[in-house]
């Protein structure tokens, strides 16, 4: 399963993606946290070194991870990778196995079985003339080419709400959006909720209170969040707060119970709306077809890029 969290800055996602990724991996689960926001602090909450030789947007690790993943696809160069090129016969695979390649050389491992995979943020070269989305489709790329077992979940610390659909991170299974008890934060949701039911995935979106402190707070999010939607709502949490204060990382014996059953309640549902391999696949697919007729596509690339889909190539 494939589960992103979202939401207006500072709405929590980081710590909640860490601690639910910490939680699933202690359930013997084997997690692939994927930190693509632009400011990019999960490896710190984790207690992991930063290593900047690791993240996936820099020109030689993503360069190398699109060489793997382009493979012996006749169809696909790896200098001509959009955010929605599918995969297809002789493609790379990317698992979470730790023999995978990719997993391997740019996974820093956490818990029992996992992985953290960074993104990056800007580079110095980038500033004033480039867009972080940009730096976001190496992970939209493994994230096409992924292939996961029953105990693998990807966990993706997503975007700040909107910026979900200038790419193709809102194609998951679930869409948790983090929003505290505040109305910015809820007019951020309501637009994040339109969005979704014109991209033809509002099923998949469901919410998670955060940072509730008092019983109006908590009235006040469940009085403006449909019930059928709102999967919990998570309490102010002091032993977290405090070992941030500490620089000291996350671990689930910082977790309250309230926040254990509100996990739970995201792995139950998530379940119920595992997509299949090869609906995600034609979803890619259909994307990739409208990309490639964009006028910068056309103007930046010298193949005509729908030719990347291979008609014999079968996702099952």
């Amino acid at each position: 399963m494939k589960i992103a969290f979202v939401g207006k800055g500072g709405s929590g996602k980081t710590t909640i993606s860490a601690l639910f990724s910490l939680y699933m991996d202690s359930k013997n689960k084997n997690v692939g946290l994927f930190d693509v926001d632009v400011n990019s602090h999960t490896a710190e909450v984790l207690g992991i070194a930063s290593d900047s030789h690791k993240n996936l947007s820099e020109d030689d690790p993503s360069a190398d991870i699109r060489r793997y993943l382009a493979g012996t696809n006749p169809r696909v160069s790896p200098d001509d990778f959009l955010n929605s090129t599918p995969p297809g016969n002789g493609s790379g695979v990317f698992t979470l196995g730790k023999d995978n390649y990719v997993t391997k050389t740019y996974g820093q491992k956490f818990g029992l079985l996992s992985h953290l995979f960074t993104i990056g943020s800007y580079k110095d070269t980038s500033i004033g003339i480039d867009c972080h989305h940009s730096t976001q489709y190496i992970a939209e790329n493994l994230l096409s080419h992924a292939e996961q077992s029953h105990d693998d979940v990807i966990v993706i610390d997503s975007v700040a709400g909107n910026d979900t659909f200038g790419n193709t991170l809102y194609m998951q299974d679930l869409l948790v959006f983090i929003v505290k008890p505040e109305r910015e934060g809820l007019n951020v949701f309501r637009r994040f909720y339109d969005l979704a039911e014109k991209a033809g995935v509002a099923d998949r979106v469901y919410v998670i209170g955060n940072q509730v402190g008092s019983d109006v707070q908590r009235a006040f999010l469940e009085k403006e969040i449909p019930s059928d939607k709102l999967l919990g709502i998570l309490t102010t949490n002091d032993q977290i707060i405090d070992r941030r204060l500490a620089d000291l990382p996350l671990d689930v014996d910082c977790m309250q119970m309230n926040e254990r059953e509100v996990f739970d309640k995201v792995h139950e549902i998530a379940g119920l709306h595992v997509q299949t391999a090869e609906h995600y696949y034609n979803e890619m697919v259909a994307l990739h077809r409208k990309l490639s007729t964009e006028g910068w596509v056309i103007g930046s690339y010298h193949d005509h890029m729908e030719s990347q889909i291979d008609p014999e190539f079968s996702a099952v």
